[in-house]
C-alpha cells in the first residue's frame, strides 16, 4: 500500500511511503490529507487507528485521498471485514 504525504497531487509528493508488511505500524504527526493506493491482494483491509480505535479502513484495490487528522498507527493488511 502506498501513502503519499504533504502532497496536493501525485506529482508534488514531498513523502511517499510503501507498507507491504503486514504489520501494525505506529506512524507520527499525520494530519492533514493526501492520497494514497490501496494496492493489494483484492478484498484485503488496510485498517488506519487514531486514539479511540479504527478511524476508517480501505479494502483493496482502492485509491482516492484520506484525511489523516489525527491517524495514529496503521496496519497495512489483515483478515477482510466482515459486513
Amino acid at each position: 500500500m502506498k501513502i503519499y504525504k504533504g502532497a496536493a497531487t501525485l506529482g508534488a509528493v514531498s513523502a511517499m511511503f510503501d507498507f507491504y508488511k503486514c504489520q501494525h505500524r505506529d506512524v507520527h504527526n499525520w494530519t492533514g490529507d493526501g492520497p494514497f493506493i490501496n494496492h493489494q491482494t483484492p478484498g484485503t483491509v488496510a485498517k488506519f487507528y487514531n486514539k479511540d480505535g479504527i478511524r476508517w479502513t480501505s479494502r483493496a484495490y482502492e485509491s482516492g485521498r484520506a484525511t489523516w487528522d489525527p491517524i495514529w498507527s496503521l496496519q497495512p493488511c489483515g483478515a477482510p471485514l466482515i459486513s
